[in-house]
């Protein structure tokens, strides 16, 4: 494939191709987020049809699970240690000291940012979608370096890999109509609108889209770092098949060997409640001197909480 400015025309169909192989495991982040949400819980029958009456429950032991992870793996301390032959104690020091510095540099630029904490957004995206991914381009000129450093959302990461290692990456992310005209210069019609950030070896395009299409080229430029500024790591957790499922089971959450249990423990929890409540108004006799005069229909189904 031609690599130049000239065929990016390709570039949205091959986006667009590879995120539909990466549908089941986007779906699957959509799962576990629901869980860690605590989307409530809605009993159902064999239909999928809501069961009337029923007080349904939602457990929060998914959310509170998580949270307890993620605050032990965000409680670690980073510890910058340099060896190297040749080496003295204040040179190693020196680049130890270079390396925190740019840490903090990246901490305080994403706080002005109104981003996480560095570890905790990594250790979140690691248990809860499985995966991690940032942007880091690195600033310079004679006054000094300045890391710059975007946390992206693995559920809107599409890439691709080759025998080198990544071949290209696409970011979509939702923006609302100032912030694109603020950044770009372009005014759309809409509230908001999809951007989609595409990146390989030679270029950058950025597409202006909808959820559905990646759209037309907003921005294009060569890419002089002659490399992906991305890094994307995936969890140890997950399957090492592969078959055509395995995209499904890449970098597994937390959630993984739990994650249908979580329904039936609140469908337990459901009816647990719901015996309870009916335990106070069960079904009642209906006393008549003249049933003859009853007509079908005056009388529903006895059974049930709270009937006649």
């Amino acid at each position: 494939m031609d690599l130049s400015l000239d065929s990016a025309r390709n570039y949205p169909s091959m986006i667009k191709d590879r995120e539909d192989e990466m549908q089941p495991l986007f779906a699957r982040m959509g799962n576990d987020e629901d869980l860690y949400y605590l989307k409530p819980y809605k009993m159902v029958d064999s239909h999928g049809k809501e069961i009337p009456k029923v007080i349904n429950i939602t457990l929060n032991d998914a959310q509170t699970d998580a949270d307890r992870i993620v605050a032990l793996l965000t409680g670690a301390v980073i510890r910058e240690e340099v060896e190297g032959e040749g080496l003295s104690d204040d040179q190693t020091t020196l680049i130890e000291d270079f390396l925190k510095d740019m840490y903090w540099e990246i901490e305080n630029d994403l706080a002005a940012r109104q981003y996480p904490n560095l570890m905790f957004f990594i250790a979140q995206q690691l248990c809860l979608r499985g995966s991690a991914a940032v942007r880091y381009i690195q600033e310079g000129d004679k006054k000094g370096i300045r890391p710059k450093l975007l946390p992206l959302d693995t559920q809107s990461v599409i890439y691709a890999v080759n025998d080198k290692g990544m071949a290209w990456i696409a970011t979509k992310s939702l923006r609302s109509k100032a912030a694109i005209e603020a950044e770009y210069g372009e005014t759309i019609s809409g509230k908001s609108a999809v951007i989609t950030d595409f990146w390989n070896d030679e270029v950058n395009i950025i597409y202006l889209g909808t959820e559905t299409s990646i759209g037309s080229v907003l921005k294009e430029q060569r890419n002089k770092l002659g490399y992906i500024p991305f890094i994307y790591v995936q969890s140890g957790l997950g399957s090492a098949f592969l078959n055509e499922k395995s995209e499904e089971h890449k970098g597994e959450s937390i959630f993984a060997p739990n994650r249908h249990i979580i329904a039936e423990e609140n469908r337990f929890a459901s009816i647990l409640a719901t015996l309870a409540q009916a335990s106070f108004e069960g079904p009642l006799q209906f006393h008549t001197e003249h049933p003859e005069n009853i007509k079908e229909g005056d009388i529903e189904n006895p059974f049930g909480v709270g009937k006649v």
